[in-house]
């Protein structure tokens, strides 16, 4: 229900206030590391029961609009790398807080959907982050340089790993 969204100044305010009480610059990131899919709801069940990586990424894609229309991402191989990249409309605030904890939320889900680790060969970032290389190494293992746009790349490979525990007859329900 669009209407039911929560605008982008309170949802700024919600993140900033979340920053400040945890002290932690890096909230978003830290964030998207303790994702499971059960949070997604009837989304995260949707991917679940993809047949592959790359299906389940391109279901979410479908429908990520009904978790939020600020933050859009979409997926594209070009050769061997896939690329996944971030947009954000609004909420110019926090908008990194959101892109970044996607980095490390996609990581939880690409571990839990496949049970491999998706490893990032490069990050792109509009954010200057040369105080935090240690944490971004540590959290999703590489650290992001900086570009004209937000996005994560990945060995196009890792999109056909079948989804463990799959039941891809589910997917028209969860779809519905």
């Amino acid at each position: 229900d669009i209407d039911r969204y929560t605008s982008e100044v309170n949802y700024d305010k919600f993140f900033l206030n979340c920053v400040k009480l945890a002290e932690d610059p890096l909230f978003g990131l830290h964030l998207g590391s303790k994702l499971t899919l059960q949070q997604l709801g009837v989304i995260g069940y949707l991917l679940m029961n993809s047949s592959s990586f790359g299906q389940a990424l391109k279901s979410y894609e479908n429908f990520q609009s009904s978790l939020g229309e600020s933050l859009v991402y979409s997926s594209q191989t070009i050769s061997k790398v896939a690329r996944v990249s971030f947009r954000i409309f609004g909420g110019e605030l926090t908008g990194f807080h959101r892109i970044e904890s996607n980095y490390s939320a996609l990581q939880c889900a690409g571990l839990e959907l496949t049970g491999r680790p998706l490893k990032y060969t490069k990050i792109g970032t509009k954010r200057r982050i040369s105080q935090y290389h240690d944490e971004y190494k540590k959290i999703i293992g590489i650290i992001p340089v900086e570009a004209d746009s937000e996005f994560v790349e990945f060995d196009a490979s890792y999109l056909s790993l079948p989804i463990i525990n799959s039941t891809p007859d589910l997917t028209n329900i969860f779809e519905n």
